[in-house]
């Protein structure tokens, strides 16, 4: 786990000093669950990644690839011709299966020995009304010589959009001054379709739809590689004194349902515009001076 380099990981720690925690596998000759889990808190509509890290960790096993053992002929000796390849002495290589409800949806194939981690998954997209899921991830291979191995960061996991609040995230406004505000937009999923803007007139404790646009909005998506992008503007007013501290933030759902769901509307305590309107800056009208009139 955040190991400056993820396929070699990070280096074993002193002893007796805690570094974390992995689960190691010695398979078994019969084909077994390694994880098996339900997942509870999901939003539905909203895509997830299922993933884990893995290292196959025999390098020379009492047999090959093949299932010949080392006094066999035709024995495939780890040393030849050069590690990584499956002509080697890891024995029976790794293989997994990713399950969701009952369904296998990805395979991870054969894992040869290379020393290395490697990362291993696919995208679920949750149902209408979907809030759990029950994952495994199978041991397809037999046990016996090989199919030793290691799992480290199981994630069911999602991507929520990026944020980046216009003009800035603490602008300041002079009196009667015009107020401008916008987000930028960028999503790795298109789903996220739907936003409202929101309002707090004290300090963040409690938000409320914001007064000129209380209702969701549907999203404008284009495809900026890699991202979906969209700009969505707040309808422009003009600051008074009493303005002064109120915040703005947008709420992003996958549903009209999600959008109302705390626990799956995307909002935080950074992406927030905080208004100051200066008391001290009047802004006047610029004087005019006709020059030609017909």
């Amino acid at each position: 786990t955040n190991a400056a380099d993820p396929i070699a990981g990070n280096l074993p720690t002193a002893p007796g000093v805690s570094g974390g925690y992995m689960a190691v596998v010695n398979a078994a000759y019969g084909i077994n669950n390694a994880v098996q889990q339900t997942v509870t808190g999901l939003c539905p509509d909203t895509y997830y990644e299922f993933s884990a890290w893995f290292r196959n960790i025999c390098r020379r096993c009492s047999c090959d690839t093949s299932g010949k053992g080392s006094g066999s002929a035709g024995f495939k000796n780890y040393m030849a011709p050069v590690i990584p390849n499956t002509n080697d002495s890891a024995g029976v290589l790794p293989n997994l299966t990713f399950q969701v409800g009952g369904v296998d949806y990805y395979t991870t194939g054969n894992l040869d020995y290379n020393g290395q981690w490697v990362k291993k998954g696919f995208l679920y997209k949750t149902g209408p009304a979907q809030t759990t899921a029950n994952i495994v991830i199978r041991n397809n291979a037999p046990g016996g010589g090989g199919n030793d191995w290691v799992m480290d960061d199981v994630a069911f996991a999602t991507c929520l959009p990026g944020l980046n609040m216009r003009p800035s995230k603490s602008p300041t406004f002079c009196l009667n001054g015009q107020i401008r505000m916008s987000v930028i937009v960028n999503s790795f999923y298109s789903n996220y379709s739907y936003y409202q803007w929101e309002r707090s007139t004290d300090g963040g404790v409690t938000w409320a739809a914001a007064p000129f646009t209380p209702a969701p909005l549907l999203m404008t998506y284009t495809y900026v590689s890699p991202n979906y992008k969209d700009t969505v503007t707040y309808p422009s007013f003009l600051a008074t004194a009493a303005m002064n501290g109120h915040k703005y933030r947008l709420r992003i759902a996958t549903s009209l349902t999600n959008i109302a769901n705390n626990s799956c509307a995307v909002y935080n305590a950074t992406d927030i515009i905080t208004i100051t309107v200066n008391p001290a800056a009047t802004c006047v009208p610029l004087p005019a001076e006709i020059f030609n009139f017909n």
